[in-house]
């Protein structure tokens, strides 16, 4: 994967449709929330059609409910192995349709919408460590242009094959790590038990201080791989106008990415960061997350505190909550929408405002960033 091949395929990416066929719409407020469709009858009955043959071709599957209009299909795994070794995120996946996570990154995407006349102003969203594909499914599925960056090839497969089941669905793969710059390096991968969420690929000759810092005993894959770095530089550029919605979770890679993505950064509206300290084997792994937070501030955004962290639903069936009656879910397939509801979880995410230093990595690892003058808008839309 040469840099002139990811922003040409990327480039093709942003100028074509999908796969399917469709042509994708301005995505609004609306098609956020799921008051209206962004398939038409006759498109959302073929893409029905085909997943339901496809699905079979994943061995394990749930549904996704981005929206009450927009219910898919999505791989989880395809063998027993790997769907034991995600089961933190997969019981999130199949007990309420979605990841928490993704669906606040939602109702940001409708926030913004909504503060610019009802149009989300530019249809582009990049998932940096998308594991498995929830939020990209998720984006995809509400019509969404996703760009999901994945370094784990079993991921990537899972990812690919969610892709062909939903092929109405737009998501740009791009099988890679994110550092400050683009290189080739020879890998192994490191995973979380019982999370592959916490999968990162370690350096051949990095393999020893990284399993020392998460934990002895963690299992590594036994053989090393090539792995292709590339740049969120790279990945923005081929942006034509501004970026919404960025996603950093890379389980240590999240400064250097930031740092990568050099004047692009001024693209983008929001960000949705998992706050880890540097790769221990990182020139920049003595730099703290209030020092990154502070990077941020500085970059022109506003910081704010995680309201639903996907912690608190790991390995629990939890009852009803806020999260679910966002835009429906397994938990409650019959609600219908609200606009007071989701104005009100709009105003709890602008009401979290932090300093860097403020940042407890302990009770929510992850942070929202919003534009100052986007947040101006929206401060002044829903208060």
């Amino acid at each position: 994967l040469s840099m002139t091949s990811l922003f040409f395929y990327l480039t093709v990416f942003c100028v074509i449709t999908t796969s399917f066929g469709v042509v994708l719409r301005h995505v609004t407020n609306a098609t956020i929330a799921g008051t209206e469709p962004w398939l038409d009858h006759d498109q959302r009955a073929a893409a029905s059609h085909d997943a339901e043959s496809l699905a079979k071709k994943c061995m394990y599957t749930t549904d996704i409910t981005a929206n009450r209009e927009n219910i898919v299909h999505m791989c989880l795994a395809h063998d027993a192995q790997k769907y034991g070794s995600g089961s933190s995120i997969i019981s999130i996946l199949t007990q309420h349709g979605f990841l928490p996570t993704c669906r606040v990154m939602q109702l940001m995407l409708w926030m913004y919408a909504t503060v610019e006349g009802g149009h989300l102003p530019h249809n582009f969203f990049v998932d940096v460590g998308s594991n498995i594909g929830s939020c990209s499914v998720n984006m995809a599925a509400i019509g969404v242009k996703s760009v999901a960056v994945e370094p784990f090839q079993a991921h990537v497969d899972i990812i690919q094959s969610s892709k062909d089941i939903n092929k109405h669905m737009s998501i740009h793969l791009v099988h890679g790590g994110v550092g400050e710059n683009a290189t080739t390096v020879m890998t192994k991968f490191v995973h979380g038990r019982g999370n592959y969420g916490s999968t990162m690929f370690v350096p051949q000759k990095n393999i020893a201080p990284a399993l020392r810092r998460r934990r002895l005993g963690l299992p590594a894959e036994d053989t090393n791989q090539t792995l292709d770095i590339v740049t969120l530089e790279d990945i923005l550029s081929v942006s034509e106008g501004v970026v919404p919605l960025v996603k950093l979770d890379c389980e240590g890679c999240e400064w250097e990415a930031l740092l990568s993505a050099k004047s692009q950064l001024d693209k983008v509206q929001m960000i949705k960061m998992e706050v880890n300290r540097p790769y221990v084997w990182s020139k920049y792994k003595h730099f703290s997350t209030t020092q990154q937070l502070q990077y941020i501030q500085d970059q022109g955004f506003y910081l704010f505190a995680e309201i639903y962290p996907d912690s608190q639903y790991y390995f629990r069936s939890n009852p009803v909550s806020d999260i679910d009656l966002m835009f429906g879910g397994k938990k409650v397939p019959d609600t219908t929408f609200s606009y007071d509801l989701l104005a009100k979880y709009a105003k709890q995410i602008l009401q979290q405002k932090i300093s860097p230093k403020q940042h407890n990595v302990k009770s929510s690892p992850d942070i929202i960033a919003i534009r100052k003058e986007l947040y101006d808008k929206m401060a002044a839309y829903f208060f």
